[in-house]
C-alpha cells in the first residue's frame, strides 16, 4: 500500500531496499528540476543522480549501465528507464498519465515508466516486463507499484478512442471500459494491472495506488487544468531508486 508522507508531498512505497516516490502538488512542479532536488534533499537523498527523459507517449525504453552517467541528465524520447545503478533516481513526469515503478530484488534491477492512453493501448507494461526478462530477471521476482493517475470516475473517452481499446483488448472490455450515462470511461490503472498479470507478474507482487489525479486538488491534472484554466500548471515527478 502506498503511504502518504507526513508533509503530504508524496506517496511512497518501500520494498526490499527499493523506494518508489509518487509526488503530489505540494512537492512542486516536476518540470522544474529544482523541485525534484528539493524533495530529495529534504528526504536525505540528495546524493542521487536524477535521470529524466523527454517523454513522447511511446514505448521506447532506455537501459542505463552502471557508471554510464555521472551527473543529472535529461535523455531524449524514452518513456521507460531501467538500471542497476543504485546511485540513480529514475524519474518520469505525469499529470493524469500513469506512472509505474518496477524492481527485481534478486537481480538488483529497477525501472520506471510513463503511460497514458497511447502507452497503455500499446502495452508499455508488457514492454517493460519483457525488458526486465531480457536483462535476466525471472518473472516471479518482478515487483511493481502502480501510481496515481486519472481513473475511470473521470476519464471520459470519445467513441473512436473507446473502440480502439475494445478492439485491442476485447476480453477485458467490461473491466476497463465503463458506460455511465451514455458516456464511456477508461480505467487505465486496471488495464495496466491486467496487462501485468497477463505476462505472468504475480498478483502479490503488484501494489496499486488507487488515487485519481483529476479528483480533488492533491495532484496536477492535465485535463482539469486545461478545462478550467486553459493551461497546465505543473506535473508530478515519479521516482524509483535504491536506498
Amino acid at each position: 500500500m502506498l503511504k502518504l508522507n507526513k508533509d503530504e508531498t508524496a506517496y511512497t512505497y518501500v520494498s526490499d531496499g527499493f523506494l518508489s516516490i509518487f509526488s503530489t502538488r505540494k512537492a512542486g512542479n516536476g518540470k522544474k528540476i529544482e523541485a525534484i532536488k528539493n524533495f530529495l534533499t529534504n528526504n536525505k537523498l540528495d546524493n542521487k543522480i536524477i535521470i529524466r527523459s523527454k517523454q513522447i507517449h511511446g514505448t521506447k525504453i532506455r537501459f542505463i549501465k552502471k557508471n554510464e552517467i555521472n551527473k543529472d541528465v535529461k535523455l531524449n524520447n524514452f518513456d521507460g528507464l531501467i538500471t542497476k545503478d543504485k546511485r540513480l533516481a529514475l524519474t518520469v513526469l505525469t499529470a493524469d498519465c500513469l506512472p509505474v515503478s518496477y524492481w527485481d530484488t534478486k537481480l538488483g534491477l529497477f525501472g520506471i515508466s510513463h503511460q497514458g492512453w497511447k502507452g497503455s493501448l500499446e502495452n508499455m507494461m508488457k514492454e517493460m516486463v519483457n525488458e526486465f526478462l531480457k536483462l535476466g530477471s525471472k518473472i516471479k521476482n518482478i515487483q511493481m507499484a502502480i501510481g496515481p493517475s486519472i481513473n475511470s470516475c473521470c476519464y471520459n473517452l470519445d467513441k473512436t478512442r473507446t473502440d480502439l481499446f475494445i478492439e485491442r483488448y476485447p476480453k477485458w472490455k467490461d473491466e476497463i471500459i465503463i458506460l455511465r450515462e451514455k458516456n464511456f470511461f477508461l480505467d487505465i490503472p486496471q488495464l495496466n494491472y491486467l496487462q501485468a498479470l497477463s505476462v505472468g507478474v504475480k498478483k502479490k507482487n503488484i501494489t496499486k495506488g488507487v488515487f485519481c489525479t483529476f479528483c480533488g486538488t492533491r495532484f496536477f491534472s492535465y485535463r482539469k487544468n486545461l478545462t478550467q484554466h486553459k493551461k497546465l500548471d505543473g506535473e508530478m515527478f515519479n521516482i524509483i531508486t535504491k536506498i
